[in-house]
């Protein structure tokens, strides 16, 4: 092939993909935070959102991240210095939560609304007493569903879930002083279930339940206070079936619980090609691992790849050997390798010029990368896609340089 044949190539590609729009529906998760456009989503607190991670504070009223201030968690006895709500850090000093100060907090049943016919309740919580592990009621004056222990149970310490009409299910012991997070289900079909930390723990008949408001850290008129430190509560009005929950408790296990480096999946501690080859390899298969969908939007396609390209490592598609620019250097290290259109399938990598993640090095790794807007622009910065005729002086000068020719 001559080089101003596949010079008219690239471009033509470049022109037609650079035309196009693409969209996504509302979904869990956006941005790596829960989407408050999803209508399921009822009511957000995030100690971490409201008090930050420089210390204490005290409140009577923790706002709803959800949007409808009307959600809000207050407390019930009024704003007043002996029952604010007080923010501080829990998990070595590293996680903001929420603890009460001889009382207890709601939303009113008239504001928070009915919840009912099936619901999800995410809890993040830590237990500083077993003996006063509540964690919430649905009913400022009894009736509603609850996620409790110690109280009508015939097992101490042990957590349950009840129905409106008080038929409960006992799911797992009870621990302290260590941060931990539920998933409530209630389903319509009047089965409860529990996740602990992202594993079933118990399922079981409850009967009907609802939120007919929202106590939080006690039971019902706060006759029974809790002795626990919250730092996240989400309630999607939806029995939330796989794989929302899972993405959830993605969300979840990311926030306050990962060790991992996000990317890192061949687990080198570093961010390489190896990982992007991995996690393109996980995208053509068109199988769902959790562990590679990086914006845990349920899905693992090329939204991933983007994310690990751009948030992550921070540089181009193009930047065959990742120093974080994409310039000639990346065309010489990928041509190096003459793996170029050589008509073996699934044969390239990061490194030898499969940019766009389908397993071969062909012009659609240059439309893809010319397209991403950052030849020779340095360190990542915003910037803004070659005209054509740059693109053509560019691949020029790339080709010749490389020396290419068919063999």
């Amino acid at each position: 092939m001559k080089t101003q044949q596949l010079i008219g190539r690239l471009v033509f590609g470049v022109a037609i993909l650079c035309g196009m729009v693409s969209t996504s529906c509302a979904q869990l998760i956006l941005d790596g935070k829960p989407n408050v456009d999803d209508g399921r989503l009822h009511a957000w607190y995030d100690a971490a959102d409201f008090l930050g991670f420089d210390g204490d504070a005290a409140t009577p009223i923790w706002p709803n991240r959800q949007g409808d201030e009307n959600r809000a968690i207050w407390n019930a006895f009024g704003p007043s210095d002996e029952s604010d709500i007080v923010f501080s850090s829990v998990n070595n000093n590293t996680i903001p939560a929420v603890g009460f100060i001889d009382a207890v907090a709601w939303a009113e049943a008239g504001d928070f609304g009915t919840v009912e016919d099936g619901f999800t309740v995410l809890v993040v919580a830590r237990v500083d007493d077993p003996a006063y592990a509540y964690l919430f009621t649905g009913n400022q004056g009894g009736g509603g569903a609850e996620a409790n222990a110690n109280f009508a149970a015939e097992e101490p310490d042990t957590w349950t879930m009840k129905g409106n009409d008080g038929l409960r299910i006992s799911t797992a012991p009870v621990v302290a002083d260590e941060l931990q997070f539920h998933t409530f289900i209630f389903g319509e079909d009047e089965i409860g279930t529990h996740y602990l930390n992202g594993q079933l723990v118990g399922s079981g008949e409850i009967g009907y339940a609802s939120l007919d408001g929202f106590v939080l850290g006690g039971r019902q008129n706060g006759g029974q206070r809790a002795y626990v430190t919250f730092a996240e509560v989400l309630i999607y009005d939806e029995a939330l079936e796989d794989p929302d929950r899972r993405i959830l408790e993605r969300y979840i296990d990311d926030k306050y619980f990962s060790t991992v480096i996000a990317g890192d999946f061949d687990g080198d501690g570093e961010l390489s090609a190896g990982d992007i080859d991995l996690l393109s390899a996980e995208v053509r298969s068109g199988q769902y691992d959790s562990q590679y969908d990086l914006n845990v939007d349920g899905e693992v396609d090329q939204l991933d790849r983007e994310m690990w390209i751009v948030e992550l490592k921070n540089t181009y598609v193009g930047d065959a050997n990742l120093d974080g620019e994409f310039n000639t250097s990346d065309f010489v290290a990928a041509f190096q390798y003459g793996q170029y259109e050589d008509a073996i399938d699934g044969n390239s990598t990061w490194e030898s010029g499969d940019w766009d993640g389908d397993g071969d090095f062909k012009s659609g790794d240059f439309v893809a990368a010319f397209q991403a807007g950052g030849y020779e622009q340095g360190v990542r910065a915003a910037v803004a896609v070659p005209e054509p005729s740059t693109l053509i002086m560019s691949l020029a000068g790339i080709l010749t340089l490389c020396g290419y020719r068919r063999r």
